[in-house]
């Protein structure tokens, strides 16, 4: 959770793409639903905020035509509507950008091929290894990259 929504996710070494094995894909959503309501968007003063605004307002509306562009795309909003993003996320609310998770996040999404900074969680769910390495070396960004594995020889490897 920290490392996707730390700074309202406004950071290039933010968790941004998070790949899924089909295995283990059906119990992290779950944890990471009940997580990522946890997770309070408001003032950064107030001792339970834990997701304050976005830096400025263009980069907050960026974002948000971001996740409409992706989700027109085919990409699939799982904890939100496109109804509630257009009435909710509201810059007379202020920058303040709740977390959104998208799933099936195709090659066609603005969210497969452009960076996203804030509180979007992009989902990729995959069949095997081969398939993780090839989805993770598909991408021009990438200044950082995590394998959580308990097999270490099958979380060794090569980036393009």
């Amino acid at each position: 959770m920290e490392g996707r929504l730390r700074n309202a996710g406004q950071a290039c070494i933010c968790t941004k793409r998070i790949i899924l094995m089909d295995s283990i894909y059906e119990e992290f959503m779950t944890k990471l639903l009940k997580e990522i309501s946890k997770y309070k968007v408001g003032d950064p003063n107030n001792r339970d905020t834990k997701i304050g605004p976005m830096a400025r307002l263009d980069l907050f509306l960026k974002l948000k035509e971001q996740v409409i562009k992706s989700v027109e795309g085919g990409a699939k909003l799982l904890n939100t509507t496109i109804d509630e993003i257009d009435t909710n996320y509201e810059i007379s609310q202020g920058n303040f950008f709740h977390p959104v998770i998208l799933t099936d996040v195709s090659r066609s999404c603005t969210a497969y091929n452009e960076e996203l900074f804030g509180p979007v969680f992009n989902i990729f769910r995959v069949k095997n290894h081969e398939e993780a390495l090839n989805l993770a070396n598909d991408t021009v960004f990438g200044l950082g990259a995590s394998v959580f594995t308990k097999n270490n020889e099958k979380g060794k490897f090569k980036l393009n």
